[in-house]
C-alpha cells in the first residue's frame, strides 16, 4: 500500500507539472530528471539554494583538526553504515561527528563498535544551528556518503561556506557543486575503499584541506549569493509574465 500510495503522489505531481508555465529546480540532476518524466525543457528554470547570507560566516583554519563530519537523517539512503565502514580502514588519526538521529543509528552504533572503532565515532544528536556551525568550522572535512540521488544536497554546500572540503559519492545533485580534485574528492557511489582513500588524503594534508577549502568558499560566495538567486528569480517571473 506504502508504495502504490507514492506512485500515487509521483503521477499527480507529473500531472500537475504540465501545467505549470515554469518549475524551478535546485539541480541540473533535477532538471534531467524532469525532462525524462516528460515535462518540457523551456518549463525549467535552474534555482540553487540562497546559502551565504550576509555577513559571511568567518573562515577559521582548523589545520590540525582530524574530524570528519557527517549531518543527516540516519536512514539507509544517507549511507552512513558506508561512512563508519570506509573510516575503519583509515590508517592515520581520526574522528567522526555525526549530527542527527534516524532509525538506522542503534545499528550504526553497533557496527563501529563490531569493527572496534566506538571510541572514535560520536553521535550527538540533532544539532541547533549554532551548534552545527560550530561543528562545520571544528572539522577537517564533511562526508557526505549518501546512496540515493539527492536533489542537490544542502550540507556540502554549507560546508563550502565554512571552507571546508567535501568527500561524497556521485550522485544526484552533488555533482552540480563537487568538483573532484577542486574543492574535495568524488567517489564512485558504495565504493568503501575509495570513500577511505578519499578521506585518509584530506587528513593527512593540511595544506591540501586549507587549499580545497579555499576554492570551496570562494564557490559558495561566487554561487549562491542572495543577489545572484534574485536576479534569476526576477528573471525567470519576468519571463513567465511575457507573452507566448
Amino acid at each position: 500500500m506504502h508504495h502504490a500510495r507514492l506512485l500515487r503522489r509521483v503521477r499527480a505531481f507529473v500531472s500537475a507539472y504540465r501545467h505549470v508555465k515554469h518549475i524551478f529546480v535546485g539541480s541540473r540532476f533535477m532538471e534531467d530528471l524532469l525532462q525524462r518524466g516528460g515535462i518540457a525543457p523551456e518549463k525549467l528554470a535552474l534555482l540553487s539554494p540562497v546559502l551565504n547570507a550576509e555577513p559571511l560566516p568567518p573562515l577559521s583554519p582548523a589545520t590540525d583538526s582530524r574530524t570528519v563530519l557527517f549531518a543527516g537523517r540516519l536512514t539507509p539512503e544517507k549511507g552512513l553504515a558506508r561512512l563508519i565502514q570506509a573510516l575503519s580502514k583509515v590508517t592515520c588519526d581520526w574522528q567522526l561527528v555525526v549530527a542527527g538521529d534516524g532509525p538506522e543509528r542503534q545499528s550504526c552504533e553497533r557496527l563501529a563498535k563490531q569493527l572496534g572503532i566506538a571510541d572514535r565515532v560520536r553521535f550527538l544528536g540533532w544539532l541547533s544551528p549554532a551548534e552545527m556551525i560550530a561543528n562545520l568550522q571544528a572539522c577537517a572535512c564533511v562526508a557526505v556518503p549518501s546512496l540515493w540521488p539527492e536533489p542537490f544536497g544542502r550540507l556540502g554546500p554549507e560546508a563550502f561556506l565554512h571552507g571546508r572540503p567535501v568527500v561524497a559519492f556521485a550522485v544526484g545533485g552533488v555533482l552540480d557543486w563537487l568538483e573532484d580534485g577542486v574543492s574535495g574528492y568524488l567517489v564512485e557511489s558504495g565504493n568503501v575503499t575509495g570513500l577511505a582513500r578519499a578521506l585518509e588524503r584530506l587528513l593527512v594534508s593540511p595544506g591540501l584541506r586549507h587549499q580545497m577549502g579555499q576554492r570551496a568558499r570562494r564557490k559558495a560566495v561566487e554561487d549562491w549569493s542572495a543577489r545572484l538567486h534574485i536576479e534569476r528569480l526576477l528573471a525567470t517571473f519576468a519571463k513567465a509574465q511575457a507573452p507566448s
